[in-house]
């Protein structure tokens, strides 16, 4: 991370130290280890406040003799760090909470400083108060691999990483856990196998540098899973393993690499005003399709690639409403946000514009042309509707303009389906044949007294196709109208079946 500097210590001495960071000189009181065993070993709450703390180990405040001791003592929770509060304070060197425990009281490193060490929580047990990491910044590798932090809340908000971020197999419990406004540097992040409960997860505003993120093997509970106004600049895999009714809001994010998010167990995955440079992968197994579940890429720019299997999830896509609202009706702020986006036709519209294209791009035709027909069929019917339409002609007008889309979109598909154009042209033949044979009013031919159903269909043939052979004719005023309709319906539905038949060949 590009703006962490190594602290220099002005001025020490036993009792007190003065450091220089960020061309600011504070005072620190000077705390031993030595220090925060006599703390442990009296039950006090351990106070750290303020203080500078060198090469911390809790195998040695805790008087183990290595820390394979601490682990064989670590379930018997004989030596908890009662009320940690470790706010403001410097620690230099390695810090190493390896197997600590934090008893159930608050855990306070909220602007802490770990500057030129690596700071190990691995199988850290925390209590089920808040633990606040709060402003703090890391300089090196921070490893909370399979720390447990029960049901407190968690929070990293504003906090800065400078190193490799490692949550392997960590445990979160029901609450929330926030990394607000994070920033982590240019190595990874890896959530690995993590587990998270039914609290909120937030990662609103962060910024992660080239370093890859993942979050592969991840479980989540009845959660809403928050990114929202996030640079992306290095890779990005969510792939969770299990997930238990859980919501994914990507909401103004920005990825700039690769990403690939794996929605087989989300419940809800919406995206809205996101933009994506590079290739974002959109991937769901092939029994993606449970009837709950529901999709939605609104006001998405996509200046890269979308990959993502449309005949696997384009049924979420057509789900998709608000109601998934009521499965997070406790985040005032997700609500907020969708509280501004009160017309879902036009939004589902320009979605299926953005996927069109997209799959043209990809040579995907068949993908885009179901996509462009769902989003003719929302056109279409916000012509109904008169949504946003002022004026008497402009309504009189969508009012002709919507059954002529309707009988296009069941004839062919807006022109997307020449088979079932060829098709109605057949049936109109037949139609017309029959009519001119058995109906008694219409007379095609003055020669002959009674016409043959296959006399009346050569006629509708020569009529459907305008090639007027001049051998039949129609012989009275409504045996004309029907020809004149006929007439009409075929240069319409060959023209029709033209346009779809070329636009699929030459495509």
């Amino acid at each position: 991370m590009g703006n962490v500097k190594q602290y220099e210590i002005i001025e020490q001495n036993d009792k007190a130290v003065s450091i220089k960071v960020f061309n600011q000189i504070r005072e620190f009181k000077v705390v031993t280890n030595n220090d925060i065993k006599s703390m442990v070993d009296k039950g006090e709450d351990i106070v750290l406040e303020n203080c500078y703390i060198k090469d911390f180990c809790y195998w040695k405040v805790c008087g183990y003799n290595s820390s394979r001791e601490a682990e064989e003592d670590n379930y018997n929770k004989k030596k908890p760090l009662n009320n940690f509060c470790a706010r403001k304070a410097f620690f230099g060197g390695d810090v190493d909470f390896t197997y600590a425990q934090f008893g159930n009281g608050y855990v306070d490193f909220s602007n802490a400083q770990f500057w030129d060490g690596n700071v190990y929580f691995t199988q850290a047990q925390f209590g089920v108060n808040n633990v606040d990491f709060i402003g703090a910044q890391f300089g090196g590798a921070v490893y909370f691999t399979q720390a447990q932090f029960s049901n407190s809340n968690v929070d990293f908000t504003l906090t800065k990483f400078g190193g490799f971020v490692d949550f392997i197999g960590a445990e979160f419990g029901d609450n929330d856990v926030f990394f607000f406004g994070a920033e982590f540097g240019d190595s990874d992040v890896f959530f690995f196998g993590a587990q998270f409960g039914d609290g909120k997860v937030d990662f609103s505003n962060v910024q992660f540098g080239n370093g890859d993120v993942i979050f592969s093997g991840v479980s989540f509970g009845r959660s809403l899973i928050l990114l929202d106004n996030v640079v992306i600049k290095g890779r990005l895999f969510l792939e969770p393993a299990s997930c238990i009714e859980t919501n994914l809001c990507i909401l103004s994010c920005y990825f700039l690499s690769h990403a690939s998010i794996d929605i087989t167990h989300i419940k809800h995955l919406f995206f809205d005003g996101c933009t994506n440079s590079s290739v974002l992968s959109i991937n769901a197994s092939a029994d993606y399709s449970d009837e709950q579940k529901s999709i939605a890429l609104f006001n998405h720019s996509n200046v890269g690639t979308l990959n993502i299997n449309w005949g696997r999830i384009k049924d979420a896509v057509k789900r998709f409403d608000f109601s998934f609202l009521n499965d997070i009706k406790d985040k005032p702020f997700v609500l907020e946000r969708f509280s501004e986006l009160d017309n879902l036709d036009e939004l589902k519209a320009d979605e299926y514009v953005m996927l069109k294209e997209n799959f043209h791009n990809q040579g995907r035709y068949d993908w885009e042309d179901e996509a462009y027909v769902e989003f003719k069929r929302i056109d279409t019917n916000l012509l109904k509707f008169q949504k946003g339409v002022s004026g008497i002609g402009k309504k009189a007008k969508n009012r002709i303009k919507y059954p002529i889309l309707k009988i296009l979109e069941r004839i062919g598909k807006y022109g997307t389906d020449p088979f079932s154009v060829f098709l109605t042209m057949i049936l109109s033949v037949i139609f017309f044949g029959g009519l001119y044979s058995w109906l008694p009013c219409a007379e095609i031919s003055a020669s002959i007294d009674k016409i043959h159903w296959w006399s009346g269909l050569y006629y509708s043939a020569i009529t459907f196709f305008t090639i007027g052979y001049g051998d039949l004719s129609a012989q009275n005023g409504l045996t004309a109208v029907l020809c004149a309709l006929e007439g009409f319906l075929g240069v319409f539905l060959m023209s029709y079946f033209s346009v779809a038949l070329v636009r699929k060949i030459l495509r």
